[in-house]
């Protein structure tokens, strides 16, 4: 996954290192900065793995944290953390 807006977004958010940081030490498939900045996500393997990926991120207050869930059966889910500042 790539996001050419990630390394120009961190350095004007110091806000995106820490949750960046959070991901790096998760077991996620993959993470980056959504778009232009307004959240950050990874990929996890199934619901659960989500919810524990969320519970983690939440503990670690990294920021507010959401998990989406994929409407299409087999698909990845989503664990994100919205950050600001």
């Amino acid at each position: 996954m790539f996001n050419r807006l990630q390394e120009a977004g961190a350095k004007l958010s110091s806000c995106l290192e820490p949750v960046r940081r959070a991901f790096d030490r998760l077991d996620v498939l993959g993470h980056q900065m959504s778009g232009s900045g307004s959240c950050y996500f990874g990929v996890c393997r199934d619901a659960r793995h989500a919810g524990r990926v969320a519970a983690v991120l939440k503990a670690r207050r990294v920021g507010r944290v959401f998990r989406a869930v994929s409407l299409v059966p087999g698909q990845q889910v989503t664990a994100l953390a919205s950050v600001q500042g």
